[in-house]
């Protein structure tokens, strides 16, 4: 995508639409598309998480109760048939042979977990860098094209660039972009404008593969993490054992709560498991932005106040 050509309507001086509204309107329609495909995309049976999360508890439960009943045989001979060090060294054994069979049902489940979450990762690293070289390209020449205007009269400028390409679905070159709005916050830290204009962009470069892909791994690692508490309540054994083996299971969140709403900053709906909702993504606050009549006249100042000063340097 080509750098847009200076053009007075395009830096505010002649009136015309308000550009950031056209740019968030743009780029509502383009998360409202990319929301509803990933939707669909993480509604599809996902056949590694599902094996695990359907196979573990029911393999456990038999050998854990095994190993439980042996243990507690043990204990009832203490002092009846057995001496304690005898009962001990019987206990120990049990134990030992205990995370040897729960190893033996993990370890499959850990190891395909693992691999899901490295392919996941190597996906997501692939999907979130859509910038090609003619992208990189193009940002260089619009970055070139407003290095010598203030930035009340670049903001519009890039406005309309991040627009055009919202409309394109040119996603690669507002990725592009990102780095030299970045730049430009960090310099004008309390612009308003600038810092809602990198957040419209932020938001319009999370695409469905992106989304899904962020939402696929944090269902592997909460998977993860439910397998370890799992093992642990197995190992544990006993009646405190027993009771964390029943109330601790593996799950898979519901796809519509891990994509979240453009239009009213929340998620599209609740995953019916608790523990999912804290790793569902942050909301895309999409804020309309309005600069007001006097804040466009103070950019215009301190603008001019820059010139002055460096005329006179």
């Amino acid at each position: 995508m080509t750098a847009p050509a200076f053009n007075p309507v395009a830096t505010g001086a002649v009136d015309g639409p308000d550009p950031v509204e056209q740019l968030h309107a743009a780029i509502q329609v383009w998360r409202e598309q990319q929301d509803t495909i990933a939707a669909r995309m993480l509604s599809q049976p996902d056949h590694t998480l599902d094996h695990v999360a359907r196979r573990i508890r029911p393999a456990l439960a038999p050998v854990v109760a095994m190993f439980d009943a042996q243990a507690s045989g043990v204990e009832a001979q203490r002092q009846r048939t057995l001496t304690h060090a005898g009962a001990d060294e019987q206990l120990a054994e049990i134990a030992a042979d205990r995370r040897a069979a729960i190893e033996q049902i993990v370890k499959p489940a850990a190891e395909a977990l693992a691999a899901a979450h490295a392919q996941t990762r190597a996906q997501l690293a692939d999907v979130g860098d859509v910038a090609t070289p003619e992208d990189d390209v193009d940002a260089a020449e619009l970055a070139d094209l407003i290095s010598n205007y203030t930035v009340s009269a670049a903001l519009p400028i890039v406005t309309k660039a991040l627009r055009e390409a919202a409309e394109l679905g040119d996603i690669g070159y507002i990725v592009a972009l990102r780095p030299l709005l970045q730049s430009l916050d960090e310099r004008n830290p309390h612009n308003v404008a600038l810092a809602g204009l990198l957040t419209l962009a932020t938001a319009a470069t999370a695409t469905w593969q992106l989304t899904v892909s962020t939402a696929r791994l944090a269902r592997i690692e909460r998977m993860q993490w439910e397998l370890g508490e799992l093992t642990t309540a197995a190992l544990q054994g006993g009646r405190d054992g027993a009771l964390a083996l029943q109330r601790r299971g593996l799950e898979l969140a519901d796809a519509d709560g891990l994509v979240a709403s453009v239009e009213d900053g929340n998620t599209a709906a609740r995953p019916r498991s608790s523990a999912y909702r804290a790793m569902q993504p942050p909301p895309r606050p999409l804020t309309r932005l309005h600069v007001t009549p006097e804040q466009r006249a103070a950019d215009q100042q301190r603008a001019q106040r820059a010139a002055a000063d460096d005329a006179e340097e």
